[in-house]
């Protein structure tokens, strides 16, 4: 193996010893003598208390090429995890991949392929991931990442082409980003993020700020496990509803707030189904009063100016809990009764 591979497949975990299999298995299939000595694997341990050590010295034993592992003294958290895994990589560019995700078959070699031809220009890939459910068994419809997604790739030259075209949510996906390293590893000031689960996101926006280019890929390179989200299960729901509102926090202190970025980012949280279903799902676990007027002072000041707060997120949060309990399972009993059809 060179001294320096080409790409490091970096993943964060904790505690998914079970899941984490999947991912190196997803890996490993795809490693051939064509692509070995470009490839290598790196996972930052937030001090597992299962059997995640164990599993990786086994794989180490019998892989082609070198997973590099390195385990924290205590949990640091997820932010910090993101940042350490970058560090102990050795690749010009880092696929950052959570350990409950898989790579699709081909998805190696296709960013190894991408990186080879276009890794003078782009510092920013993203990737397409198809849904599965928690047993990776049955596939799950997902919406595209990229806004009128016509099937083709993209290349956009700068920040506001990239935040028009790709779904809000998919920044902070990391399963779907490879980066540059040495511009990832040049980005200051990224401390105070640590601890909002989007440290990130910062990183990545602010490469964009530094003109750094991005590139669609508009292929099924990576798969996402469902049902699985780590931050609602530690958080609980006002937790990650807070999580996905720090979206606007870091747009603001990145590109300014009278900025067009700013304003593109704004406009996509309120626009986007994935807070109002977060506010529906909240009604269904039934929480407590206090909790939504909470999450109504924090959504107000971002929202009040856009007609879509006063005409879906005020009528969500008013209908009481017990509508959405006696329509659920209507409209449940619909989707399943179309989709035998």
């Amino acid at each position: 193996m060179t001294d320096k591979p080409l790409l490091s497949i970096c993943i964060p975990t904790y505690n998914r010893a079970e899941f984490l299999k999947d991912a190196l298995d997803s890996i490993l299939r795809q490693i051939n003598e064509n692509n070995k000595d470009k490839v290598e694997i790196c996972i930052s341990d937030n001090a597992s208390e299962d059997n995640t050590e164990e599993l990786v010295n086994e794989y180490q034993k019998k892989s082609q090429i070198p997973i590099i592992y390195h385990k924290n003294e205590k949990n640091m958290g997820a932010d910090y995890n993101y940042l350490k895994v970058v560090e102990i990589a050795n690749g010009e560019y880092c696929w950052l991949l959570g350990s409950d995700d898989i790579i699709e078959d081909g998805g190696i070699d296709t960013v190894l392929e991408e990186i080879e031809g276009n890794g003078d220009v782009v510092d920013i890939f993203i990737v397409k991931q198809k849904g599965y459910d928690k047993e990776l068994k049955k596939k799950i419809n997902l919406r595209s990442p990229l806004i009128n997604d016509d099937g083709n790739d993209v290349l956009f030259n700068n920040s506001v082409n990239a935040l028009n075209r790709v779904e809000l949510w998919d920044w902070g996906y990391i399963s779907a980003m490879v980066i540059n390293r040495k511009k990832w590893l040049s980005i200051k000031g990224y401390e105070k993020w640590i601890g909002s689960a989007y440290v990130h996101v910062y990183i990545i926006y602010s490469m964009m700020k530094q003109s750094s280019k991005v590139k669609f890929i508009n292929k099924y390179l990576v798969g996402w496990r469902s049902d699985n989200d780590s931050f609602l299960n530690e958080l609980k729901e006002y937790g990650r509803f807070k999580i996905d509102l720090n979206y606007i926090s870091i747009a603001k202190e990145v590109f300014g707030k009278n900025s067009e970025e700013y304003k593109i980012i704004e406009k996509m949280l309120i626009n986007t189904p994935v807070l109002s279903g977060r506010i529906v799902s909240f009604k269904l676990s039934g929480l407590s009063y206090n909790i939504y007027i909470k999450m109504f002072k924090d959504l107000y000041p971002i929202g009040h100016k856009y007609p879509r707060f006063w005409v879906w997120y005020i009528p969500l949060f008013l209908t009481p809990s017990f509508v959405y309990k006696i329509v659920r399972p209507i409209v449940k009993g619909i989707k399943n009764t179309k989709h035998k059809i």
